[in-house]
């Protein structure tokens, strides 16, 4: 068999799940058992060795990038798939109070001292995929405003030709297009 190349992948922590799903699933890809957790093939009735290896193999992957709390939550689990789905239910709350809080970060998010234009759009997009993948809406010119309205009062001024050369790296033409539009330049 040959040498595996290592990988590093982030823990798994209370708030970073959508980074590691990311992370793991193409580790689990690389090393071919993402049929295996994601259960596209599920365990067979007979002849089971080379599923199960594959299961045992996956299993190690997912349970090494773990924290201690993430660990607990897997320990009755008896399968990666099983592990998998465990996880994704516990860090992918759908619930009526989970929506109005993550909407409610949206809304109220605002850009920190220091913080690059960059970081801003990241902290905004992932809350806008969080909200979309809840079923809220949050279209492309609604986090375009958001990003803007989080500028400083005189945006004229924060947008020197170095925070330009750092967003149109985040943005897309047809956003950044718009992003004009909206202030104005």
């Amino acid at each position: 068999m040959a040498a595996k190349p290592t990988v590093k992948v982030v823990k798994l922590k209370d708030d970073n799940y959508d980074q590691w799903r990311l992370h793991i699933s193409l580790v689990l890809r690389a090393a071919k058992v993402w049929d295996i957790v994601n259960g596209a093939i599920p365990r067979p009735a007979a002849n089971a060795e080379d599923w199960y290896q594959k299961d045992v193999e996956a299993q190690s992957v997912i349970v090494s990038t773990l924290d201690q709390k993430q660990t607990n939550h897997i320990a009755q689990c008896e399968s990666s798939k099983e592990i998998f789905d465990r996880l994704e239910r516990i860090h992918s709350d759908h619930s009526s109070l989970n929506k109005q809080h993550t909407l409610a970060e949206f809304l109220n998010f605002k850009m920190k001292p220091n913080q690059s234009l960059t970081e801003v759009y990241g902290a905004v997009e992932q809350l806008t995929r969080n909200l979309n993948k809840m079923g809220v809406t949050i279209d492309a010119t609604t986090c375009i405003t958001k990003i803007v309205s989080t500028l400083p009062d005189n945006p004229h001024k924060a947008f020197n030709q170095y925070c330009l050369f750092d967003l149109a790296f985040a943005l897309s033409k047809h956003c950044l297009f718009e992003l004009f539009l909206v202030i104005g330049t």
